[in-house]
């Protein structure tokens, strides 16, 4: 199981909290990778990070809320061309708290390797953000309808490889 956490650049000490909790677990083959943009002023200290750990996946994105998107997509594409041989695949923000050998046996359990099946917390009839002051607001213009189709939340996103390439 592939673990790519989505993480903001400055947000050293929940990477190493991952790293020493959670992310350490050898008792199964997870890899655990930390998605990362690009701020210039802290590029030395996730250089060093990267040079001291080797987990860091950085894009040249500027590393902002409005680029998360990009957390998602890119690693996507860069599971795909690097042909990474796994089973599964969880999306995660570096905000959450995760039991690997139940989520893997939950993996087992209720995501076959041939399913095409996305696993998280699926939201429906949500209305956008029409308040400018919010950092989820979307315009008439980009978005005309009074409701958004169901989709799953970004915090938490189980799948397999099936579903990886059939995306990228």
């Amino acid at each position: 199981m592939v673990f790519i956490v989505r993480s903001f650049v400055g947000n050293f000490d929940q990477r190493i909290a991952i790293r020493n909790t959670w992310g350490a677990k050898t008792n199964l083959r997870i890899k655990t990778l930390f998605v990362l943009g690009y701020l210039e002023r802290l590029q030395p200290l996730v250089d060093f990070e990267n040079e001291e750990y080797g987990d860091i996946l950085q894009f040249g994105f500027v590393d902002t809320y409005d680029s998360l998107v990009y957390k998602t997509i890119i690693p996507i594409d860069w599971l795909v061309k690097r042909n990474i041989n796994t089973k599964y695949v969880h999306f995660l923000d570096d905000d959450r708290l995760v039991n690997t050998r139940r989520l893997h046996q939950f993996a087992v359990n209720s995501l076959g390797i041939t399913e095409s099946k996305i696993i998280g917390c699926r939201l429906r009839f949500r209305q956008p953000f029409r308040t400018k002051s919010s950092k989820y607001f979307t315009t008439l213009e980009e978005y005309p309808f009074n409701f958004w189709p169901s989709y799953i939340t970004g915090g938490t996103i189980l799948t397999n490889m099936k579903v990886v390439k059939n995306l990228a």
